[in-house]
């Protein structure tokens, strides 16, 4: 009896360990998944292919994230910015697979060398191929390429920054890159504008935008009236048959905004000679709303007849009665048009 006894007693004892270790190590399971869910593993690299859902894997997006979109693939916009919850200065950031196909840092693009070594973001039906949602901020583009779809009917703004009716800086996007982007028009009469920028900082930085050129047709490269800025437009190729940029032009949709804080440096502005006689032509660059302008370092050639640089303070819908030109500095540029 006694020796039955001790070993039922050790039965017990076993039993009663093993249910022990088996509550701790599915406790300890649990912890591991409830500690580090895959969810916050950190920054993410997602390479979408073509034909992927560029939209979906923007929402889905946390900021430090990487979207690598396929080079040489063509994605259908438009594609809307939306807004996320603040994190920090992280960037959701969307570029090629191929950065080694595409200009260095700093260094401007080139078409005819780099645009094979881009993913292409097209406007279908008329819309944008880049837009923004209110308060949308911190997207960066690098090596990417805007233009119309090869079917779209005529585009106003390629990529639209903001909205020229917010009523309120709250509702305005803000830090915004495009970094060695090609952002073009397909021809003639098929896209008013590459950048409309109603937006907070904002930089376009040493990229290729052209071809935004028609007959009876006011176009630019760049264009902002709703925007408070700062704007940081450095190192680009910039064409258009109307202005290449504006300031003004509209009259903002917020009580007294002027856009302001804008540095305009080392940049080429041309008009080519084909466009003669087949596109609207007008000025180089002008201001019509906006303060605290540095202008510094670029070259400005038309083959031809044109105005370099316009100043002329305008109300223009008759709404804005606050506009100004002020503080305005134009340093040393390179011009050479007829």
């Amino acid at each position: 009896m006694l020796v039955g006894g001790l070993l039922a007693v050790c039965l017990l004892l076993v039993f009663a360990q093993r249910r022990r270790e088996r509550d701790a190590s599915q406790a300890t399971r649990g912890r591991r998944v409830s500690e580090a869910p895959t969810s916050a593993t950190g920054p993410a690299l997602t390479t979408l292919k073509a034909g992927g859902d560029l939209q979906a894997t923007v929402n889905k997006a946390r900021y430090g994230d990487t979207i690598v979109l396929e080079a040489g693939a063509i994605y259908s916009g438009p594609l809307v910015l939306p807004y996320k919850e603040p994190h920090g200065d992280d960037y959701i950031t969307i570029t090629t697979s191929n950065v080694s196909g595409i200009a260095t840092e700093g260094e401007r693009i080139r078409p005819e060398l780099h645009a094979r070594a881009m993913p292409k973001i097209v406007s279908p039906n008329a819309g944008v191929a880049v837009g923004t949602a209110e308060r949308a901020h911190h997207y960066r583009f690098v090596g990417v390429e805007f233009s119309p779809a090869p079917d779209s009917r005529y585009v106003y703004n390629l990529i639209s920054l903001g909205d020229g009716s917010f009523k309120s800086l709250s509702q305005i996007p803000h830090h915004l890159i495009f970094d060695r982007c090609y952002v073009h028009a397909t021809g003639l009469n098929t896209a008013r504008r590459g950048f409309a920028l109603n937006s907070a900082e904002t930089s376009i930085l040493n990229s290729y935008i052209s071809g935004f050129a028609g007959a009876g047709d006011e176009t630019q490269a760049i264009a902002g009236w709703t925007g408070p800025g700062p704007f940081h437009i450095i190192n680009n190729h910039l064409e258009a048959g109307g202005e290449v940029i504006m300031f003004g032009g509209g009259d903002p949709s917020i009580k007294d905004l002027v856009p302001a804080d804008i540095e305009i440096r080392q940049n080429y502005l041309h008009k080519p000679g084909e466009w003669a006689g087949r596109a609207t032509i007008k000025g180089m660059f002008e201001l019509k709303n906006a303060k605290r302008v540095v202008i510094d370092g670029n070259v400005i050639e038309s083959p031809i007849r044109t105005t370099a640089l316009v100043l002329t303070v305008r109300n223009q819908d008759g709404t804005a009665p606050w506009s100004t030109i002020r503080r305005c500095r134009d340093y040393e540029q390179h011009h050479s048009a007829r």
